[in-house]
């Protein structure tokens, strides 16, 4: 009997139950992670779209409008479609944000160009389960251009 065994063979009942309850806790910390962090960026990315539309607004729609009531109900317009975006994305809980616009005209020889600058600040806890403190702050930046005083 050269080559048998006898006793030797070991009992494994119940070995994958014990290798899933090591695995699985750390696998669903895995995904559960990547969920949120895909969240983030997805909400970090709407924000900036719509930070960036708003301004893009404002710059185009100033140079449209004759009339100053009709300029700042439409610089007001694209300020709420802005927050409204944020707000649809789901990046607040509870928080209404804030978004702001600042216009600097400045002069380069005969042309005036208008810096239009939309900022929004909203608190990371809000939008993360992720434990991070501070704000986030997104600011968009288009410049136009006003050639009507140029000598030609």
């Amino acid at each position: 009997m050269v080559g048998t065994r006898i006793g030797t063979r070991t009992n494994r009942r119940g070995a994958a139950a014990v290798e899933f309850a090591l695995v699985c806790p750390l696998f669903l910390l895995l995904v559960i992670g990547m969920i949120a962090f895909g969240r983030v960026i997805m909400v970090r990315h709407v924000i900036q779209c719509a930070v960036s539309q708003a301004a893009r607004d404002i710059a185009v729609n100033d140079n449209r409008q004759e009339n100053p009531f009709d300029q700042n109900r439409s610089k007001q317009e694209a300020l709420d479609r802005a927050r409204e975006a944020i707000i649809k994305a789901g990046a607040l809980a509870g928080v209404k944000p804030t978004v702001a616009f600042k216009e600097v005209p400045r002069r380069l020889g005969s042309i005036t160009v208008i810096d239009t600058r939309v900022t929004t600040v909203i608190p990371y806890k809000t939008f993360s389960i992720f434990p991070i403190k501070g704000d986030y702050t997104e600011t968009s930046l288009w410049q136009t251009e006003n050639r009507e005083n140029c000598s030609r």
